[in-house]
Formats: C-alpha cells, structure tokens, sequence
C-alpha cells in the first residue's frame, strides 16, 4: 500500500472514497494505520512485556517487603527473649550464689 493511496478498510474502499457521514474519525484511522504497522505491533508487544516484567517484579518486591517485615518481627522477639534469659540467668546466678553462702554459713567451722 502506497502513501498516496491512504487507508484501505475492509472491502478495499479507500478512505477517500467513503461517504462523509461514515467516514472514519481521525483516531480511527491512526488506529487502523497502527494495526497494520510492524513496527507499532512490535513496539506493543514489546511494551506489553515490559508491563507483565513490571508487575512480577512490583509483586516480587512485595513480597520481599512482607519476608522483610516478618523476619524483623522474628529478630525483635528473639532478642526480647535473650534478653529475658539473661535476666532469669543473673537471678539464677544471684540465688545459688545466695544459697552457696548460706550452706557455707552453716557449716560448722573446722579446727
């Protein structure tokens, strides 16, 4: 098809031949050119995958997001835990240090 003969639509009717009141609106001719351009089919299929990369990669850092959130939520409740251990350790520390005292306290005293 040649520039000058301009936009064939079905049947073989060129745009200039169609009576005014069909004639196809300028949008619709952009679009009916696009459709048949190899270059604008590439380009949207081409930016149709873009588009499918971009939303797996959006859905890929959510997720990762979401491994974040739990993982600091799992940190922040085992150090609470050490921390509790180590309290219970001092005191535990603290009362057989305490009872050691007292046994040796008792004891009888050796010549």
């Amino acid at each position: 098809m040649s520039r000058r003969s301009g936009y064939t639509g079905e049947g073989g009717d060129s745009i200039m031949s169609w009576p005014r009141s069909t004639s196809p609106t300028s949008s619709e001719v952009r679009l009916a050119r696009q459709a048949d351009d190899p270059w604008y089919i590439a380009y949207q299929d081409e930016s149709t995958q873009w588009c499918s990369q971009r939303m797996d990669l959006e859905e890929k850092v959510a997720n990762l997001g979401d491994e974040l959130a739990r993982k600091n939520l799992m940190i922040f409740e085992l150090k609470r835990i050490v921390e509790e251990e180590k309290k219970n350790s001092e005191l535990i520390r603290k009362e057989k240090l305490r009872v050691e005292t007292d046994l040796v306290g008792d004891m009888p005293k050796r010549q």
